[in-house]
């Protein structure tokens, strides 16, 4: 039985809590389907943001608008991709750091 739903803003991830039992909870998290294409952008991405990062800097500077930040530096590697796309490649960065 569904015991409760979240979805976090911003990106099409879903969170549910399921009672199994009466005292068990199991969690299951509903991520973005990537799609072909995807897995080498988003590697792409991490091979940029890992240089990014080693200027201390420009890390504290990334890390006080993380989301901002990290839209203005993807849409300047790869400018035709849409918003959503963004932040789908957002949430696996983020996820996997």
């Amino acid at each position: 039985m569904l015991a409760s739903q979240y979805q976090i803003p911003e990106n099409q991830v879903t969170i549910s809590i399921i009672q199994t039992t009466p005292l068990f909870y199991e969690y299951q998290v509903r991520e973005p389907d990537l799609i072909r294409g995807d897995a080498e952008i988003i590697k792409s991405l991490r091979s940029h943001f890992s240089r990014l990062f080693k200027d201390k800097k420009r890390n504290q500077k990334f890390l006080q608008n993380f989301s901002h930040e990290f839209a203005v530096e993807t849409s300047g590697l790869f400018p035709s991709l849409p918003p959503d796309k963004v932040g789908t490649y957002e949430y696996y960065i983020f996820r996997d750091a």
